[in-house]
Order: C-alpha cells, then structure tokens, then sequence
C-alpha cells in the first residue's frame, strides 16, 4: 500500500471490490473505505472501517461528495464503456488521486485487453482535457503482469 501515501484519515473509494482483499487492505492502513462492485459481495469478513455497497460507480449516491484516492483495479477490462467509468470518475471527484491498473494479459471474462499504448492512449482524452494530471506511471512486461497508471484530478 506504500504506493498510495499515508492513508491515515484519508477516504478511499475502492471501485471494484472483488473479494474484499483490498478494501480490507485500504482500511487497515488506517483509511475509511467504501467499497464497490455491481456483480458480487466480499468473500472476506468486512474490516469496521470499510463499508461495502453492490452497485456501479456510475451509480453512487450524491452523499458521496469528496473522496482522497480512489482505487480502480482490473476493472476497465470488464465494463462495456471503460470511458463512462473515466468521465465519472475525473469529474464527480475532482482533486482525488486515481489509482487506475489494467492487466496485460487476456482472460476469459475480459472483454478488452490492454497494452501500454492501448491504456494510454484511453487515459490521453482525459490528461489532455486538463480533467486531470498524470502523477505516475508503470509498465511491466511479460504478459501477464499488470500496468498501473495514477492521475490527480483537477
């Protein structure tokens, strides 16, 4: 978790929360999580500083106003509209940092798959429209490995 700051007091939103690996992970860093996942429940035991919501981010209730990271693992992969997840997200939560990490491989249950330039250039629009900044980047090669970028929205 080193490479998402002090947590400490922070709200994290955790997009995607599988089995609640790290959602639990975010909370016990010291961080009050709401984790989120239209498609299943965690299989894990929630930590007391987590809560848990089935549904899509797209769909988030106002009462959510402000977030300090949001965390967007191997999700775009999955979604039919990568970009209404992006667009959400730089602009409901401006000034959040935006965790984003793609797999570079394909998997059955993908309906996309990512390399370096296929995962920039989704993210360019919305670094170019000032929505957001990039903070950074890393690739990691073979296959199988995943990519991870982080923005700062504006």
């Amino acid at each position: 978790m080193q490479w998402a700051g002090p947590l400490s007091g922070k709200l994290v939103l955790e997009v995607g929360s599988d089995d609640g690996t790290y959602l639990n992970a975010f909370a016990e860093a010291g961080a009050d999580v709401l984790g989120i996942d239209p498609h299943r429940e965690p299989k894990l035991p929630l930590h007391p500083r987590a809560t848990y919501l089935k549904q899509r981010v797209q769909d988030l209730n106002g009462d959510w106003t402000h977030f300090d990271l949001i965390h967007v693992g191997e999700v775009l992969e999955h979604v039919d509209d990568p970009d209404e997840i992006l667009r959400c997200l730089t602009t409901r939560w401006p000034g959040a940092t935006v965790l984003l990490s793609v797999p570079n491989f394909w998997a059955r249950d993908h309906q996309r798959t990512y390399s370096w330039d296929t995962f920039n250039q989704q993210l360019s629009p919305y670094v170019e429209r000032q929505d957001c900044a990039t903070v950074s980047w890393e690739y990691q090669n073979p296959p199988g490995v995943f990519q991870w970028y982080m923005v700062k929205g504006r």
